[in-house]
């Protein structure tokens, strides 16, 4: 049985959701975030309570709710690039489970993996590139980060299949000419340019 709290003391209902989570009530703990976030006015600990049901609604096994969560934390204003590497490998591994995972947000965890890929460098930029293809192979900055990590680690036969999978859905995309280059499509020009 759920504790009993005073609704208006942020104080009550985070006991009474710490208590639920030990007692390994995540599902019935997750309503109190909404109950302490509606009280609270402090950004610093909305986006500390945000992340905490995040946590809590894996626990929960419900990934779509722990990216909404995120999601709400990321619209606070966070640009912490460690939130959104979190939120795009929740949407990630939702879309690898086959989970529903709406175009939104698809293109809000491409859009974030895409800017890390091109921040970071080596193998870290090539693993974000690549997650980013996954969700959406036709997408031009991570292509083009992809194609410039794996040129950098002498990683090239990688790289066809990347274009390939990115003609498929972006045939007229910025790196349109370079990836029918790569495979031997015509209208790619001479492969060895």
């Amino acid at each position: 049985r759920a504790p009993e709290y005073d609704p208006q003391s942020a104080y009550a209902i985070f006991s009474a959701r710490e208590l639920m989570k030990s007692a390994g009530m995540y599902q019935e703990a997750i309503p109190l975030y909404a109950a302490e976030l509606a009280i609270e006015a402090d950004e610093g600990r909305k986006l500390a309570l945000l992340r905490d049901e995040a946590e809590t609604c894996k626990l929960a096994g419900d990934l779509a709710a722990a990216g909404r969560a995120l999601a709400q934390a990321l619209d606070l204003g966070d640009e912490d690039p460690a939130l959104k590497q979190e939120y795009a490998e929740l949407v990630l591994s939702r879309a690898q489970s086959g989970a529903d995972v709406g175009a939104d947000e698809r293109a809000r965890a491409v859009h974030f993996l895409g800017a890390l890929a091109s921040e970071a460098e080596g193998e870290h930029g090539l693993a974000y590139a690549a997650a980013a293809l996954e969700l959406d192979p036709g997408d031009d900055v991570a292509l083009g980060a992809y194609a410039n990590q794996a040129g950098n680690l002498g990683r090239d036969e990688d790289i066809a299949t990347r274009y390939a999978a990115y003609l498929k859905v972006n045939p007229n995309g910025a790196h349109a000419d370079a990836a029918r280059r790569s495979v031997g499509e015509p209208g790619g020009g001479d492969a060895t340019a």
